[in-house]
């Protein structure tokens, strides 16, 4: 049986607790950016191996006052912008708080994602979920734009408090993309056997079956829970290319600037509209494996 998700994450972040300054893997030289503009199965593993020439670097602030059962930093994603060109890099930090009610003077001194705490359950069993989203705003004189541009992940934590699942928002043509952990695509390949044709994972279903649901990226686990590195693609893309485990090698060649970003309750917030991850049945999604971890 699972615990409440509250004191499952008060376990979390005091097991974190020496980790949360952390920024895992160390910067390796690789080549320059090649973007793939369409977002079907094939273009979204593609995508998993673009490499950035330069980035900007985006974590977590640490935060001494945060409630006991909020989910713990360590959990957050560290975010690698793309750059492509000086103008990108001048008009940085690109998420801004979201104000109570528009129009809203956007902040660009204070990055800032949303969170949100769910289970979910699954053969029968709860498991904990952790929502994180940011929003890019255009800014026209110091007021927000019309058309802000979401993106976040929903994080699925297995028993032992580990990220299992990690789930994009599904994509313009529909597709429903997520990363799966090394354990658990190890536990599904011993319940399954080899992958279904036409897939490149045992926790894939059968293609006929879920046309629409890739699994882009198997992620190594790490030493201890962390959330992942996401890599997002230049404006006005501005798509999510991969998420890599924070012991993994980099995909970017230079980081040209580090900000921190405050992490905010989105039950606190009030102009959160238009971001929804409703809930989904990832056994319906995945062949998932009978009692994982």
């Amino acid at each position: 049986m699972s615990t409440k998700p509250s004191a499952r994450f008060t376990a979390l972040a005091l097991l974190l607790a020496v980790a949360a300054s952390q920024v895992g893997c160390a910067i390796s030289n690789s080549a320059p950016a090649v973007r793939r503009h369409g977002r079907t199965a094939e273009s979204i593993v593609a995508d998993t191996r673009t490499e950035f020439e330069r980035a900007i670097f985006y974590k977590p602030r640490s935060d001494p006052s945060a409630a006991s059962d909020a989910p713990p930093p360590t959990l957050a994603p560290l975010i690698m912008e793309q750059v492509l060109s000086d103008a990108d890099h001048a008009a940085a930090p690109s998420f801004p708080a979201v104000g109570p009610a528009p129009p809203v003077t956007a902040d660009p001194r204070r990055p800032t994602l949303y969170s949100s705490a769910s289970t979910v359950r699954i053969h029968g069993l709860l498991y904990d979920q952790v929502t994180y989203f940011w929003r890019y705003v255009s800014a026209d004189r110091g007021r927000m734009s019309n058309t802000p541009q979401d993106l976040g992940l929903r994080i699925t934590i297995g028993h032992d408090g580990f990220p299992i699942v990690w789930e994009l928002p599904p994509t313009r043509n529909g597709s429903h993309v997520l990363f799966v952990s090394t354990s658990l695509e190890s536990q599904a390949a011993r319940r399954f056997s080899q992958p279904l044709p036409g897939r490149r994972w045992s926790i894939e279903r059968s293609v006929a079956e879920r046309p629409n649901v890739v699994v882009a990226r198997i992620i190594e686990d790490g030493p201890i829970p962390m959330g992942p590195y996401v890599y997002v693609s230049a404006a006005p893309d501005r798509d999510v290319t991969t998420l890599l485990c924070r012991c993994s090698p980099s995909q970017v060649s230079e980081i040209v600037a580090t900000y921190e970003y405050d992490i905010v309750p989105v039950e606190t917030v009030v102009d959160v509209a238009g971001f929804e991850m409703p809930p989904v049945k990832l056994e319906y999604l995945l062949r998932w494996p009978t009692a994982p971890r």
